[in-house]
Protein backbone atom coordinates (compact mmCIF):
# COMPACT_ATOMS: atom_id res chain seq x y z
CA UNK A 1 0.00 0.00 0.00
CA UNK A 2 2.85 2.38 0.83
CA UNK A 3 4.44 1.70 -2.54
CA UNK A 4 1.26 2.42 -4.44
CA UNK A 5 0.75 5.68 -2.56
CA UNK A 6 4.37 6.70 -3.14
CA UNK A 7 4.06 5.86 -6.84
CA UNK A 8 0.89 7.93 -7.20
CA UNK A 9 2.43 10.92 -5.45
CA UNK A 10 5.56 10.58 -7.57
CA UNK A 11 3.60 10.50 -10.84
CA UNK A 12 1.48 13.48 -9.83
CA UNK A 13 4.12 15.89 -8.49
CA UNK A 14 7.31 15.08 -10.40
CA UNK A 15 6.09 16.13 -13.88
CA UNK A 16 5.07 19.52 -12.51
CA UNK A 17 8.61 20.06 -11.21
CA UNK A 18 10.23 19.29 -14.56
CA UNK A 19 7.64 21.00 -16.76
CA UNK A 20 8.73 24.12 -18.59
CA UNK A 21 6.27 26.80 -19.62
CA UNK A 22 7.06 27.97 -23.15
CA UNK A 23 5.75 30.98 -25.03
CA UNK A 24 5.93 31.17 -28.83
CA UNK A 25 5.30 34.37 -30.79
CA UNK A 26 4.04 34.03 -34.38
CA UNK A 27 2.55 36.29 -37.03
CA UNK A 28 -0.82 35.90 -38.80
CA UNK A 29 0.49 33.19 -41.14
CA UNK A 30 2.02 31.14 -38.30
CA UNK A 31 5.66 32.08 -38.95
CA UNK A 32 7.80 32.56 -35.86
CA UNK A 33 8.82 36.11 -34.95
CA UNK A 34 12.42 36.04 -33.70
CA UNK A 35 13.58 38.60 -31.13
CA UNK A 36 10.10 39.74 -30.15
CA UNK A 37 10.13 41.92 -27.03
CA UNK A 38 8.61 40.64 -23.76
CA UNK A 39 8.22 43.46 -21.28
CA UNK A 40 7.28 42.55 -17.71
CA UNK A 41 8.20 45.97 -16.31
CA UNK A 42 10.54 48.82 -17.20
CA UNK A 43 13.46 46.88 -15.70
CA UNK A 44 12.50 43.40 -16.96
CA UNK A 45 12.71 43.23 -20.74
CA UNK A 46 13.43 39.94 -22.55
CA UNK A 47 13.61 38.74 -26.16
CA UNK A 48 12.47 35.55 -27.86
CA UNK A 49 15.00 33.29 -29.56
CA UNK A 50 15.36 32.58 -33.30
CA UNK A 51 12.35 30.23 -33.20
CA UNK A 52 10.23 32.93 -31.56
CA UNK A 53 10.16 31.02 -28.26
CA UNK A 54 10.80 32.12 -24.71
CA UNK A 55 10.93 29.73 -21.73
CA UNK A 56 8.93 31.30 -18.91
CA UNK A 57 10.48 30.82 -15.46
CA UNK A 58 8.16 30.03 -12.56
CA UNK A 59 8.40 33.55 -11.10
CA UNK A 60 7.10 35.10 -14.35
CA UNK A 61 4.01 32.90 -14.65
CA UNK A 62 0.70 34.58 -13.78
CA UNK A 63 2.25 38.00 -14.35
CA UNK A 64 0.88 40.26 -17.03
CA UNK A 65 3.41 41.27 -19.69
CA UNK A 66 3.41 42.98 -23.05
CA UNK A 67 4.59 41.44 -26.31
CA UNK A 68 5.72 43.76 -29.08
CA UNK A 69 7.72 43.81 -32.30
CA UNK A 70 8.35 46.65 -34.78
CA UNK A 71 5.60 46.73 -37.39
CA UNK A 72 3.14 44.75 -35.21
CA UNK A 73 0.52 45.82 -32.68
CA UNK A 74 1.54 45.20 -29.04
CA UNK A 75 -0.43 42.63 -27.07
CA UNK A 76 -0.83 42.15 -23.31
CA UNK A 77 -0.72 38.54 -22.12
CA UNK A 78 -1.20 36.72 -18.82
CA UNK A 79 -0.09 33.05 -18.78
CA UNK A 80 -1.78 30.77 -16.27
CA UNK A 81 0.03 28.05 -14.36
CA UNK A 82 -1.82 25.34 -16.31
CA UNK A 83 -0.62 26.45 -19.74
CA UNK A 84 2.62 24.63 -20.61
CA UNK A 85 2.76 25.93 -24.20
CA UNK A 86 1.25 29.25 -25.26
CA UNK A 87 1.26 30.48 -28.85
CA UNK A 88 0.57 34.18 -29.33
CA UNK A 89 -0.29 35.74 -32.70
CA UNK A 90 0.72 39.32 -33.31
CA UNK A 91 -1.16 41.27 -35.97
CA UNK A 92 0.52 43.67 -38.37
CA UNK A 93 0.15 47.37 -37.76
CA UNK A 94 -1.34 48.80 -40.93
CA UNK A 95 -1.10 52.35 -39.61
CA UNK A 96 1.57 54.94 -40.35
CA UNK A 97 4.25 53.58 -38.02
CA UNK A 98 5.73 51.36 -40.77
CA UNK A 99 6.66 54.47 -42.76
CA UNK A 100 8.47 55.84 -39.73
CA UNK A 101 10.28 52.51 -39.35
CA UNK A 102 11.40 52.57 -43.00
CA UNK A 103 12.83 56.07 -42.63
CA UNK A 104 14.97 55.04 -39.65
CA UNK A 105 16.16 51.76 -41.15
CA UNK A 106 19.71 50.84 -42.09
CA UNK A 107 18.75 50.93 -45.78
CA UNK A 108 18.75 54.72 -45.82
CA UNK A 109 22.23 54.79 -44.26
CA UNK A 110 23.59 52.34 -46.84
CA UNK A 111 21.96 54.25 -49.71
CA UNK A 112 23.46 57.49 -48.43
CA UNK A 113 26.93 55.89 -48.24
CA UNK A 114 26.60 54.56 -51.80
CA UNK A 115 25.48 57.98 -53.04
CA UNK A 116 28.61 59.59 -51.54
CA UNK A 117 30.99 56.79 -52.55
CA UNK A 118 33.40 59.11 -54.33
CA UNK A 119 33.74 61.32 -51.24
CA UNK A 120 34.26 58.32 -48.94
CA UNK A 121 36.86 56.40 -50.99
CA UNK A 122 39.97 56.17 -48.75
CA UNK A 123 42.29 55.29 -51.66
CA UNK A 124 41.47 58.58 -53.38
CA UNK A 125 41.26 60.82 -50.31
CA UNK A 126 44.21 59.50 -48.24
CA UNK A 127 47.69 59.27 -49.70
CA UNK A 128 48.98 56.93 -46.98
CA UNK A 129 46.17 54.37 -47.22
CA UNK A 130 47.01 51.00 -48.82
CA UNK A 131 44.98 47.84 -48.69
CA UNK A 132 45.44 44.47 -50.35
CA UNK A 133 43.23 41.48 -49.91
CA UNK A 134 44.29 37.89 -50.41
CA UNK A 135 41.93 34.96 -50.42
CA UNK A 136 43.20 31.43 -50.19
CA UNK A 137 41.16 28.26 -50.23
CA UNK A 138 42.88 25.04 -49.22
CA UNK A 139 41.03 21.72 -49.57
CA UNK A 140 42.70 18.56 -48.36
CA UNK A 141 41.17 15.17 -48.91
CA UNK A 142 42.25 12.75 -46.23
CA UNK A 143 43.43 9.42 -47.61
CA UNK A 144 41.27 6.67 -46.22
Amino acid sequence: MKYILAFLLFTIFVPSVFSQHTLKVVDESGNAIPFAILKFSEEQVYFTNLQGEYPLPEDQISKEFTLSYPGYLPKSINVSTYDLFVQVRLTRNVGGSDKKLEQNSANSIVQNAIKHRSKNDPELKLSSFKYKSYNKLFIDKANS
